[in-house]
C-alpha cells in the first residue's frame, strides 16, 4: 500500500471512476543497472493527485515498487529519490542529457516493468600549473556541457571550482555528459 493510504483505500481515487490501474517496475543504477533499494518512488498525476500530494512508497530489497488501485489518467509523472543520487522523474539519459516523460493509464491496465534510473554525481578533478610547473593557487575553474540542441552541439555553462595551495581543484556534482574544463 502506498505511504498514507489505509488498506483498501485508494490515495488518488477519484469519485466516479475505477481505480484498477496498476503500475510497477525497479529503480535502478544508471551506471551498474543494480537494483536500488530504499528508494523513495512517488506518482503524481497533473497537475496533481486531488489531494494534492504526491502518492509514495519505498523500493524493496530488489529495487521493485508497485502503485495499484490508480484511476485511469492521460498523465502520470513517476519519479524516485535516494541520498548520493540525483533524483528522477522517468528521465531517460540520453546523449543530449534528461527528458522527462509522462505516462497514461487507462482503466484496468498494468504497466509492467517501469525502470527508473538513478545517476549518481560525477566529479572532475585536476591541477593546475604555470609554465614552470609551479601549482596555482585561487584559480577559477569552470566546467562546460556539451548538449545538443535542435541537432547541434551547444555549451552550457556548468559548476565552477577553485583551485587549492597546491593548484588542485575539484568539481562534483555533474549529471551524465560531455564537459569541457
Amino acid at each position: 500500500t502506498a505511504v498514507g493510504a489505509r488498506r483498501g483505500q485508494t490515495p488518488v481515487a477519484q469519485a466516479g471512476i475505477a481505480n484498477t490501474g496498476v503500475v510497477s517496475g525497479v529503480v535502478v543504477d544508471g551506471a551498474t543497472s543494480r537494483p536500488i533499494a530504499g528508494a523513495v518512488v512517488y506518482l503524481t498525476q497533473s497537475p496533481r493527485t486531488p489531494t494534492g500530494t504526491a502518492v509514495r512508497q519505498i523500493s524493496d530489497a530488489r529495487g521493485r515498487f508497485v502503485f495499484a488501485g490508480l484511476p485511469p489518467s492521460g498523465s502520470l509523472t513517476l519519479g524516485a529519490s535516494r541520498p548520493g543520487y540525483f533524483d528522477s522523474q522517468l528521465r531517460q539519459f540520453a546523449q543530449s542529457g534528461y527528458s522527462v516523460q509522462t505516462l497514461a493509464l487507462a482503466e484496468g491496465e498494468w504497466l509492467r516493468d517501469v525502470r527508473l534510473t538513478l545517476w549518481k554525481g560525477g566529479a572532475i578533478e585536476g591541477t593546475i600549473r604555470d609554465e614552470r610547473g609551479e601549482p596555482l593557487a585561487a584559480i577559477e575553474v569552470r566546467s562546460v556541457a556539451v548538449v545538443r540542441v535542435a541537432g547541434s552541439d551547444q555549451l552550457a555553462a556548468g559548476p565552477v571550482g577553485t583551485t587549492d595551495d597546491r593548484g588542485r581543484y575539484r568539481i562534483s556534482g555533474l549529471l551524465p555528459a560531455r564537459y569541457l574544463v
